[in-house]
């Protein structure tokens, strides 16, 4: 009895330890994605920025939006298919 309840124990602390570190890790990969995206959204505002400018600039459309009926077009020539 006294055997299994001291290795009982010593998975018990193994596993604590375990579990420990993966939450140390879990918390790491979190600051490093919240940073990933923080970066990605000061991208995107970068990039759409530029886009204005150079659509104001050249006096172009950059940034097409499709109408409905080009829409339903697309999609029966994909069923079509």
């Amino acid at each position: 009895m006294d055997w299994e309840k001291s290795n009982t124990i010593k998975y018990a602390k193994i596993s604590k330890k375990i579990i420990e570190a993966k939450v140390k890790l879990l918390e790491k990969q979190k600051t490093f994605l919240g940073q990933q995206a923080f970066i990605a959204d000061k991208k995107a505002i970068i990039f759409d920025t530029m886009i204005d400018i150079a659509e104001k600039e050249y006096q172009i459309n950059i940034q097409k939006n499709s109408s409905p009926e080009q829409s339903t077009i697309f999609n029966k020539k994909n069923n079509k298919q």
